[in-house]
């Protein structure tokens, strides 16, 4: 989530019965501070507490610091000592939300943001930030109802548009999440468009995204039989008898054993089987490997191979 407000530093004049050494250190932790020098702004803020541990802006401000370097924990200890002393501290609690944003805490966020809204119920960016955080949690229910209200404070916010209808996107709300995806690049989110592709985009059913189709014909090099005639007997199955040519039978012309079975085949019409066929005179067809059918690969003319469409609107 990004932060939308500026984080920065509480700076006040205090009363002189501080003593000067109180606002020296104070107004050098600011100055070391603006120069990025975090560390050294964190030990001049140490400082002004020890001298004073009331004053809840110092805590604040050396909270940021601490944020500054990432050192979120530390951080919320210090948020948590400025709400402490003055628990109508709206930066202390923003902040702190922030840095429990930042641990994942993302629970502990949305209460900070909870009394933020409280404290200001009119600034659009608190009920994005927390809408934000709720879209993080996948409550994308209570995530629009924050962005609705960011929009009814500001009509012109193109970030509550998108993240609304991201919120809604993950709802199945297509058409809705398309209006706030439109709306949000028409106020300068050009990657909103890209999300109107993603959302609008279909998988073809007739490919399953894939692009292309098998298309099954008949084989036409065994016409679709799945069986050819076997090379090496010719289709004969074996060696042809030469005694009954083939028949099986014994020739009536013959004067002994007209019309029996051929003695020197057995009745089978050959005098040795083919091993190849097993003596049918048929093989397997090595195009279709017997299946009968050829299988071939088209696009799909569907979605023109491309596996997937823009559905319109």
């Amino acid at each position: 989530m990004k932060r939308i407000l500026i984080l920065s530093l509480i700076s006040y004049s205090f009363i002189n019965c501080y003593g000067q050494t109180l606002e020296e250190y104070f107004k050098s932790g600011i100055a070391k501070d603006n120069a990025k020098d975090y560390t050294g702004a964190i030990a001049d803020y140490s400082k002004a507490i020890e001298i004073n541990p009331k004053l809840s802006e110092i805590y604040y401000n050396r909270g940021l610091a601490k944020q500054k370097l990432q050192d979120y924990h530390d951080a919320i200890d210090d948020f948590n000592k400025a709400t402490e002393i003055n628990p109508k501290f709206l930066q202390a609690f923003f902040n702190r939300a922030i840095a429990n944003n930042e641990l994942q805490n993302y629970e502990g966020s949305i209460e900070d943001f909870n009394k933020v809204i409280e404290l200001d119920p009119k600034n659009e960016n608190y009920y994005f930030n927390r809408g934000s955080i709720k879209n993080k949690l996948k409550d994308f229910r209570a995530a629009i109802e924050d962005f609705n209200k960011a929009i009814e404070i500001n009509p012109g916010f193109a970030k509550a548009y998108y993240n609304r209808g991201v919120a809604r996107t993950n709802i199945g709300q297509r058409d809705s999440a398309t209006i706030d995806f439109n709306k949000a690049g028409r106020l300068g989110i050009n990657k909103a468009y890209d999300e109107i592709k993603i959302i609008n985009t279909i998988v073809c059913t007739e490919c399953n995204g894939k692009g292309f189709i098998s298309v099954q014909n008949p084989c036409t090099y065994c016409n679709g039989t799945g069986k050819i005639t076997c090379s090496e007997c010719e289709g004969k199955g074996g060696i042809i008898c030469t005694a009954c040519h083939g028949t099986g039978i014994w020739p009536l012309s013959l004067s002994w054993g007209k019309g029996q079975p051929c003695s020197y085949c057995k009745g089978t019409g050959k005098t040795s089987i083919c091993r190849s066929c097993a003596g049918t005179g048929l093989v397997i067809c090595n195009v279709c490997n017997g299946n009968k059918m050829i299988v071939k690969t088209e696009i799909c003319p569907k979605c023109k191979g491309k596996g997937t469409f823009i559905q319109n609107n």
